[in-house]
């Protein structure tokens, strides 16, 4: 995040590139903002005035403003408490329901994968382990290491 811009200034951020009016960058972001169901008082504040879930939810709403096709989200929860975390998984799953973009989420933390997850891309040192559904690769690993993965 900008330290220097406000919330709305920093979503709104991403999309000068469109060329937009300073006025219509502001209601996209007021929009992706609302989206990410940030609280109305935090959008005239700056990054330092959030918790650190409020400073997620700006993230998401930033990547989210420039309406792409894909979201790549590395570990956006791994620094948050754990309601936090659950609160933002929740969040992310409504988004996706609603038509939201391809997401690809990294995640070393297998609960987020399986809840999260249509396909799963399992991974060990590097290379991929398994490809299937969460139920798929749940009933059947591939492998002891698969298994130890999913497990926790």
């Amino acid at each position: 995040m900008l330290p220097w811009t406000t919330t709305c200034d920093n979503v709104g951020f991403a999309l000068r590139a469109d060329g937009a009016s300073r006025a219509a960058r502001r209601e996209r972001a007021r929009t992706a903002l609302a989206e990410v169901v940030l609280a109305p008082e935090a959008i005239d504040k700056f990054p330092r005035q959030l918790s650190g879930g409020m400073r997620q939810r700006v993230a998401l709403a930033r990547a989210l403003a420039v309406r792409p096709d894909l979201l790549l989200c590395d570990q956006p929860f791994s620094a948050l408490d754990a309601r936090s975390r659950r609160d933002l998984r929740q969040l992310l799953c409504d988004i996706q329901a609603r038509a939201g973009p391809t997401t690809v989420f990294v995640t070393h933390d297998s609960e987020e994968a399986l809840s999260l997850a249509d396909v799963l891309v399992v991974m060990a040192m590097g290379r991929i382990e398994q490809v299937g559904t969460p139920a798929e690769i749940l009933s059947h690993p591939a492998s002891a290491m698969v298994r130890a993965q999913i497990s926790g």
